[in-house]
């Protein structure tokens, strides 16, 4: 398999789940864990001294709940006082305290009390996934693109950016997960591959390494445009993002996304929780 310097690879850094993705040979490959599985679960677990990510993590919750850490996505680059913030903890088995600057910390009791930034938690996820890539891959990965939900606040996109570089990755893009999912689904529908947003541009160039691409395919001046307006529903476990999309011959343009934090699957399952609590 050909190898490409810097190929950089595509992470949907999840509430309950993550995913790597990578494109090379003129095709997306989802990249699967050391499982075979093509998501990985957003959780870390802490035991005596030894920590684990993903599977390894399942069998434990029972046995640990309190040092097993999920979610942890709800909660990065908050403020700890947060209502949101408040109402996300009282649904955690682990401990989040308040540290001195106002940000939420996590409790561990494993070898001791130890203290983790919200950041620190998910570099552990990403230095996960980027270990499957390399092992996929056979070779090194420095450069990522992370995705992240539309309602993010600049605050939080750099929280995310900040995990990926204590993970030893490069974050070359920070994306919004209903863009990626509008970009992954018009990719194979437009010819020239350039994805246009209302406040700035971001170019399929500047992802896709350029011995991967394909030259653009000039329209013919007599061949009439077709224009398309798609909706497309990121709906994952923690959120709901949902963009609008105009596909025209030889562009996808975003026109606008929106997100809910708390519409995904986690919070379908609480609410059923809460239901069957009501009914007892």
């Amino acid at each position: 398999m050909e190898k490409y310097e810097d190929l950089p690879i595509g992470i949907d850094l999840g509430t309950t789940y993550s995913c790597i993705g990578v494109y090379r040979n003129s095709a997306v490959e989802i990249i699967p864990n050391e499982r075979e599985e093509r998501t990985t679960p957003s959780v870390v677990s802490f035991e005596d001294a030894n920590i684990y990510v993903g599977e390894q993590t399942e069998y434990k919750r029972i046995k640990n709940p309190k040092n097993i850490i999920y979610a942890v996505k709800r909660i990065i680059g908050r403020d700890f006082d947060d209502k949101e913030v408040q109402e996300d903890i009282n649904n955690f088995c682990y401990k989040v305290i308040r540290d001195l600057n106002g940000r939420p910390q996590i409790e561990v009791n494993s070898d001791g009390i130890k203290l983790f930034s919200p950041e620190e938690i998910s570099a552990k996820i990403l230095a996960k996934l980027k270990k499957s890539a390399e092992s996929f891959l056979g070779q090194t990965i420095n450069k990522v693109v992370i995705t992240v939900p539309a309602y993010f606040t600049e605050r939080q996109k750099q929280a995310t950016k900040n995990a990926g570089e204590i993970a030893g990755l490069d974050v070359i893009k920070i994306i919004n997960e209903p863009t990626a999912a509008s970009l992954a689904y018009g990719f194979g529908k437009c010819k020239n591959k350039n994805l246009k947003l209302l406040d700035k541009n971001i170019f399929i160039s500047d992802i896709v390494p350029m011995s991967n691409r394909s030259a653009p395919t000039p329209l013919s001046d007599n061949k009439k445009k077709e224009c398309q307006n798609i909706l497309v529903f990121d709906l994952g476990g923690g959120t709901l993002d949902v963009t609008l999309l105009e596909l025209e011959d030889g562009d996808i343009t975003v026109k606008s996304h929106s997100g809910k934090m708390h519409l995904g699957g986690e919070d379908f399952d609480n609410a059923i929780m809460q239901y069957c609590i009501q009914q007892v």
